[in-house]
């Protein structure tokens, strides 16, 4: 950035970002604490936020770095991506057990939900706000849409 109002703007620019992450990311947190599942509201929102925020600092580290290494630095952003996606599934992994009683597994739905709502902060920051928003809603429609119908199917006799 060549002075300060320029690195302000930019700053302010990934600010509201991450405000934008941290409440589509709450309606996904909101959705599995509403079921006291394993993660909620706050891990999923800061899962949101860390993923725009590492995504929005990518071009910045490049930035920050030429000085140091000149054009020698090569930036490859699906590594920025990788990283992120890894990271959170190491995160939704903490969220998956096994019932001792009767040998279920259990959190592997809110895992994918920690893990979708890094992609929707990735999307954030990549400035895909409409896809970012439908993402939620869609993410939410799954969590909830789909569980009502298992309820119901599994309420209809057989005919057997």
């Amino acid at each position: 950035m060549d002075n300060w109002v320029d690195t302000l703007l930019e700053d302010g620019k990934l600010v509201l970002q991450l405000a934008l992450a941290l409440i589509i990311s709450a309606v996904v947190g909101w959705e599995r604490e509403s079921r006291n599942r394993e993660a909620g509201l706050r891990t999923h929102m800061m899962v949101g936020l860390g993923a725009t925020l590492f995504i929005g600092l990518g071009p910045s580290l490049v930035e920050f770095m030429r000085p140091e290494t000149g054009d020698a630095m090569r930036f490859d952003p699906t590594r920025l991506l990788e990283a992120v996606a890894v990271g959170v599934g190491f995160l939704g992994a903490g969220t998956i057990y096994t019932s001792q009683k009767n040998n279920e597994v259990h959190g592997l739905t809110t895992a994918a939900s920690i893990w979708a709502v890094a992609a929707l902060g990735i999307a954030v920051a990549l400035e895909r706000w409409v896809l970012a928003i439908c993402g939620a809603l869609l993410v939410v429609g799954v969590l909830r849409g789909v569980h009502v119908v298992q309820q119901r199917l599994k309420h209809v006799p057989s005919e057997d």
